[in-house]
């Protein structure tokens, strides 16, 4: 199993933990709210449904590994550990074949944050870690990885919390709320699962008319609109992450993407009024993008 990690708006955690708990995965009792997050156990397949049906979501991380890191050297000493499959210092690896994602033939990026932890710059966090995935690189198969931070074959996350180092993969990729639909934008729109998070949040049905009486571009509209006609918040995009990684299974992806979700208001009426004409054919533009036009 798999340890999962859902990220999110702050605010909007016990929403995400309702989403997450209606994905079907077996151990419900072991999902637990973080600070902008959601963390559960699960498989791949759960990885790949929560990607394509959690409309709060920003992101879905998977564990590698946590060690205690208070210092540079000891960032990259759990990080060399990992790559190279020796050695201990601590780390508790997760569920992931590291040999096969850490393949020096694959190209990586890693970013990095640190909250009340020793080492506060990140800079220096991100370079610690990296160096020691490289060395364990070096160990295991005699060279090392390329670089790419535009677009890597593997995109990691570094987190340091309370000197305690845990080594993250993305497997989304494109932050989540980036839907596909929005063809045209205004000043400040709010984001997609904000948009979501409200709707969710309201108690609505599903079922009873929808007036936005400020609806910019309308997100509010088309995530509402998405949501009573039973449409995964994923089906618009082309592309994730672990379409990428060893072991991803393209049958069992489609299969996923097949299951039906509740549909409960396919004949819902939607209302969106806006002062500005500018931000009413930004709307409209999206609904069109969106299949609602």
């Amino acid at each position: 199993m798999l340890g999962l990690v859902a990220t999110c708006a702050l605010g909007t955690e016990e929403i995400l933990e309702t989403e997450i708990a209606g994905l079907g995965i077996r151990d419900v009792q072991g999902i637990e709210r973080e600070k902008g997050a959601v963390s559960f156990t699960g498989s791949w397949a759960d990885c790949w449904r929560a990607n394509w049906r959690l409309r709060t979501a920003n992101r879905v991380l998977v564990e590698l590994g946590t060690w205690e890191a208070a210092d540079g050297p000891a960032l990259a000493a759990g990080a060399r550990a990992l790559a190279s499959g020796r050695g201990d210092f601590g780390v508790r690896r997760g569920g992931v074949d590291l040999s096969a994602l850490l393949h020096p033939d694959r190209s990586f990026s890693l970013q990095a944050t640190s909250t009340a932890s020793e080492v506060r710059d990140t800079r220096w966090a991100l370079l610690s870690a990296k160096d020691g995935l490289v060395d364990g690189q070096r160990d295991r198969w005699g060279r090392r990885s390329d670089i790419d931070r535009q677009d890597p074959d593997i995109p990691l996350r570094l987190r340091l919390h309370q000197n305690r180092a845990t080594l993250l993969l993305d497997t989304s990729g494109e932050p989540l709320d980036r839907r596909g639909y929005r063809a045209v934008t205004t000043a400040a729109p709010v984001r997609e699962q904000l948009a979501a998070a409200c709707v969710l949040a309201a108690g609505w049905d599903g079922r009873g008319p929808v007036v936005d009486p400020m609806c910019g571009s309308g997100t509010l509209l088309i995530e509402a609109a998405w949501i009573a006609l039973g449409l995964a918040p994923g089906h618009l995009r082309r592309f994730w992450a672990f379409q990428r990684f060893p072991g991803y299974d393209a049958d069992a992806f489609a299969r996923i993407r097949r299951e039906p979700l509740p549909a409960p208001g396919p004949g819902v009426r939607l209302y969106g009024n806006d002062r500005s004409g500018e931000a009413i054919a930004a709307a409209r533009a999206n609904l069109q993008r969106a299949g609602l036009l």
